[in-house]
C-alpha cells in the first residue's frame, strides 16, 4: 500500500530529525565546540538549505528526477552521519554541515509533494500517513533522552546514523511518479510563473507567516519555561503536548478540510498563532500552559495541512516539487532563519515578551488568508 510507504518514509525521515534537533548540540558541544561554533553550523545549514532546496525541486520538475534525487540526498544523509564519525574537528564538521543542509531538508518538499499527488488520487489520506512522522519525532525525543542520560552523545550519534541508513533504505521503496519524459515540463522558468501568480504568493505569505511565527518558540521556548521555574519533565510534556495535539488534528484534517476549505484552514492557523503568542507570555504556571500548548495543532498542523492542500489543488502536477521547494525555501527556509536571528535579538532583550512581535507574523498570515480567499476559488493554475 502507498500510505503505508509512505508512512514508514516519515517516520524515519522525522525520527532522524527530532534526534537532530534536540541533541546534535550535545554531541557537538562534546566535540569540544563552543557556543559560537555550534552556532555558525546552524546558521550555515539553514542558508544553504534555500539554495538546496530551490534547486532539488526545479531538477525535480524539470528533468523527471524525483525519484533519483530523493534516494541520493537520502544517501547523503548517510554520509554526513558516518563522516561526523570520522571528522569531528571543526572545519571537516562545517563541510559536512553544509553538505546536510544542502541534501537532508530538500528531501521533504519532494516526498511531501508525491505525497500530496497520492492522496489526490485516493491511495492515502496525507494527515493520516504524515502523522507517523509525528509520532516517531515523540519517540526520538523521549528515548534519546534516555540514551544521552545512560550512554552519553556518542551512542545518539550512532542511533541517528542508523536512523540516516534506515530512510536511505526506505527511500527506495516509495512510490514516486516522475513525469514521463514527453510530459515533463522542461521550461527553466516554471518557479518564477510560480511567483507571478498573486494567489500563490499570498498563499506564501498565510502559510509562511504563520509558520515562522514559532521562532521565538523554537528558539526559546525551553529558555524561558526554566526561567519560569518549570522542571524538565515539565518542560518535556509541554513539547510533547504540543507534538500530540498536531497529531490529532493531521488524523481528522483531511474530513475537517473538506467541512472548511483550505483558505479557513489557513485563516484558523494565522487567528490562532494571534491567540497563542498573546498570551504564552503571560503565564507562569504548567496547567495553563499545557492547555495553550494545545493550539499547536493549529499554528503548525493546520498551517501545514492547509499548504499542502492548496498546493495540490492549485498547482498542476508538473510543478509540484517546485512549488513545494519554493514555499520550503523562502518562507521557510530564509524566512525562519531571519526571524531566528531577530528572536535571538529580542530574547536577549526582552525576554518572554519577544513573543509579542510573533502576534504580527500571525496578524500578517491571517490577513493573507482573508485577500487569499477573495482572490482564489478553487481553481488550478494554468502554466
Amino acid at each position: 500500500m502507498p500510505g503505508h510507504r509512505f508512512a514508514l518514509y516519515f517516520s524515519a525521515y522525522f525520527f532522524t530529525n527530532s534526534l537532530m534537533l534536540a541533541f546534535w548540540p550535545v554531541w557537538l558541544k562534546d566535540r569540544g565546540l563552543d557556543a559560537a561554533a555550534i552556532g555558525t553550523l546552524f546558521l550555515a545549514a539553514q542558508w544553504i538549505k534555500v539554495a538546496g532546496t530551490l534547486i532539488s525541486g526545479n531538477l525535480a520538475d524539470r528533468f523527471a528526477l524525483a525519484r533519483r534525487l530523493v534516494i541520493a540526498l537520502t544517501l547523503a544523509g548517510v554520509v554526513v552521519m558516518a563522516g561526523c564519525g570520522l571528522w569531528q574537528t571543526y572545519w571537516p564538521l562545517l563541510a559536512l554541515t553544509l553538505l546536510w543542509g544542502a541534501a537532508w531538508p530538500s528531501v521533504l518538499p519532494i516526498v511531501d509533494g508525491q505525497a500530496m499527488q497520492a492522496s489526490a488520487r485516493h491511495e492515502l489520506d496525507y494527515g493520516r500517513t504524515r502523522l507517523w512522522g509525528s509520532v516517531a519525532f515523540i519517540v526520538a525525543a523521549i528515548g534519546g533522552g534516555y540514551l544521552l542520560q545512560a550512554r552519553g552523545s556518542d551512542a545518539v550519534h550512532l542511533l541517528i546514523l542508523a536512523a540516516t541508513l534506515v530512510t536511505a533504505l526506505l527511500a527506495p521503496l516509495l512510490p514516486l511518479r516522475s513525469q514521463t519524459r514527453d510530459t515533463v515540463n522542461l521550461r527553466r522558468g516554471v518557479m518564477l510563473d510560480l511567483l507571478r501568480d498573486r494567489s500563490f504568493r499570498l498563499f506564501l505569505i498565510a502559510g509562511g507567516a504563520a509558520q515562522v511565527s514559532h521562532a521565538v518558540y523554537y528558539g526559546f521556548g525551553t529558555l524561558e519555561w526554566r526561567a519560569k521555574g518549570l522542571g524538565d519533565g515539565e518542560i518535556g510534556l509541554l513539547w510533547a503536548i504540543g507534538v500530540v495535539a498536531e497529531i490529532a488534528l493531521f488524523a481528522f484534517g483531511r474530513s475537517l478540510a473538506e467541512r472548511i476549505g483550505v483558505v479557513r484552514l489557513l485563516a484558523i492557523a494565522g487567528l490562532a498563532a494571534v491567540l497563542r503568542w498573546s498570551v504564552t507570555p503571560f503565564i507562569d504556571d504548567f496547567l495553563p500552559l499545557l492547555v495553550v500548548q494545545t493550539l499547536h495543532a493549529l499554528t503548525f498542523g493546520a498551517a501545514h495541512l492547509g499548504a499542502m492542500l492548496f498546493i495540490q489543488r492549485r498547482v498542476p502536477s508538473f510543478a509540484i516539487s517546485s512549488a513545494q521547494a519554493i514555499y520550503a525555501a523562502i518562507p521557510i527556509g530564509l524566512g525562519m532563519g531571519l526571524a531566528m536571528m531577530a528572536a535571538g535579538l529580542l530574547y536577549e532583550s526582552v525576554a518572554a515578551y519577544a513573543y509579542l512581535a510573533m502576534v504580527g507574523l500571525g496578524l500578517l498570515s491571517l490577513a493573507a488568508s482573508v485577500m487569499l480567499a477573495r482572490q482564489w476559488r478553487g481553481e488550478a493554475l494554468q502554466l
